[in-house]
């Protein structure tokens, strides 16, 4: 595997402050859509389908992997975006750009959803102790901020791997998906084996960075070794396409091993399993057949790849802001006034979904003319006095 991309370093002495960025990837837009539309559906399908049904149970093995490929793509992107030609960067100036559009909103979200559910649940006193919970573990989805943050903290080393063993990617993709599969093998099926004293620490599997590296690895590899990638799926198209079915066959039964296992329909559906690393895959690898597809559907100006980019470049404040109308929508008596009350749970789960995606749109919309934009959506303001002025404190955006 040769490198294509040159990878982060040091900063070298002469080095331009502003070197000019690389092409912008369409595919990668579609890419960025997916871990949106999966969670909502995953949050959707949560609070719809009953808790014991295996039909939802197999819908959800496939949706969960939606955590991994956002955690991926925020290692590709930022490998790619650094990695132009001539373009190095420092540690401090990187963390000094990246931290503040991710730390600030999941700040300021966090915030908002403690608030909205104290106001929910007045005359109840607000839960400062819950608050600092909140933030400490990164409430419902605001986990993946938490989670991206500390993907920040490790990218320079993970930069300098990358680098150091760019003769290597083989041997660093497989070292880290080892033990990733042994990892989640243990959490799935023999937790048991598991010391008592470290047992604890995989409470906060989730929201913690050990649980997701073999994607960061991925996705900052697959950002170096871009070129190769892309003409292996375009060479190795049909046979792809099979592997993905045999990958989604597989999964389901997995999922139908657990069950058979005395697994409960949540447990066998879970995200940490070793079949999730193969599904992951084969989700991120469809996504970019169909974003391959769609470029040879519409020319790059098109009115329909301008569409795609403008949602692409909402999806992580629609993603942020889904929970407000989630909770709207979950609101008792809701159904009812919809005329959503005897519906099938699948149905049910279908309506919400599109009231969910389009009324956090729709919200993200209004918020993005308010002088709060760069807080609550990571984008500049569509204020002409604000624009300017929180494009100077907020220079970046969130991978």
């Amino acid at each position: 595997m040769e490198r294509t991309q040159p990878v982060p370093a040091t900063p070298a002495r002469g080095s331009p402050p502003h070197p000019a960025r690389p092409p912008h990837l369409w595919q990668v837009d579609v890419l960025r859509l997916a871990p949106m539309l999966g969670m909502i559906g995953v949050h959707v399908l949560l609070f719809s389908a009953p808790a014991s049904s295996r039909w939802s149970g197999a819908a959800l093995i496939v949706l969960h992997v939606t955590r991994e490929v956002f955690f991926f793509i925020s290692a590709f992107v930022l490998t790619y975006a650094l990695s132009a030609d001539r373009y190095v960067f420092g540690v401090r100036a990187f963390w000094r750009r990246r931290y503040p559009v991710v730390a600030a909103p999941y700040l300021a979200w966090t915030l908002l959803y403690w608030a909205l559910l104290t106001v929910l649940a007045w005359p109840r006193h607000p839960d400062v102790r819950g608050l600092g919970v909140d933030l400490l573990t990164g409430w419902f989805h605001l986990y993946f901020l938490l989670v991206t943050l500390q993907l920040y903290a490790v990218y320079p080393l993970l930069a300098w791997l990358v680098r150091r063993l760019r003769r290597h990617p083989w041997a660093l993709l497989g070292a880290s998906g080892a033990v990733q599969l042994g990892l989640t093998a243990l959490l799935q099926y023999r937790p048991d084996l598991i010391p008592s004293g470290v047992l604890g620490f995989f409470i906060y599997a989730p929201i913690e960075l050990t649980s997701y590296q073999f994607y960061f690895v991925a996705g900052a590899l697959a950002a170096a070794h871009l070129d190769e990638c892309v003409r292996f799926v375009r060479r190795h198209w049909r046979g792809l396409r099979q592997t993905l079915v045999f990958v989604l066959i597989g999964a389901e039964a997995c999922y139908l091993v657990n069950l058979h296992l005395g697994q409960s329909p949540p447990q066998a559906s879970g995200v940490f399993q070793p079949v999730v690393l193969p599904l992951v895959l084969a989700a991120l690898t469809g996504t970019w057949m169909l974003a391959e597809r769609l470029r040879s559907w519409f020319p790059p100006r098109s009115v329909a790849w301008r569409r795609i980019r403008v949602a692409a470049d909402h999806s992580f404040a629609v993603f942020l802001a889904h929970a407000v109308l989630l909770i709207a929508v979950l609101r008792p008596g809701v159904d009812r006034v919809l005329g959503l009350g005897d519906l099938p749970w699948p149905t049910l789960a279908a309506v919400r979904f599109v009231l969910v995606l389009t009324g956090a749109a729709l919200l993200v919309a209004l918020l993005r003319w308010t002088p709060l934009s760069w807080l609550l959506t990571g984008r500049p303001s569509r204020l002409p006095h604000w624009r300017l002025r929180h494009w100077r404190l907020w220079p970046g955006a969130p991978a």
